[in-house]
């Protein structure tokens, strides 16, 4: 702390991030507040499975409504950490296929249809 109280570079670059982490934090709590009343809102009507979009866990399922456990008569345990290819038939399944697809597009852009 004697460090930053002898160094307003460094005390406004404190103040900066603090500020950013504020900002961060309100932000990812709006999120949830919307995505929470989305969730209320569609929970019963629309089948939704969120997934992941970060590189190491491309596919995996992170979250998934009453709906779509209804429809493929599975429990929201056996769904949530799992790869989205568990509600894939194959052939669209086989192997990391989809999951090339869902780096293509997060990558280049590259949206590919696939069909048999």
């Amino acid at each position: 702390m004697t460090n930053i109280l002898n160094d307003s570079t460094a005390g406004n670059a404190m103040i900066k991030k603090g500020e950013e982490l504020e900002a961060n934090h309100k932000r990812d709590q709006a999120i949830r507040y919307e995505n929470f009343d989305l969730k209320l809102l569609l929970d019963d009507k629309t089948s939704i499975v969120t997934i992941s979009a970060e590189r190491e866990t491309i596919g995996t399922i992170t979250d998934v409504n009453a709906a779509t456990t209804n429809m493929f008569g599975r429990l929201t345990s056996e769904l949530v950490g799992s790869n989205i290819t568990i509600l894939i038939p194959e052939p669209f399944s086989v192997g990391d296929r989809h999951d090339q697809y869902l780096l293509g597009y997060i990558d280049r852009g590259i949206i590919i249809i696939m069909l048999i």
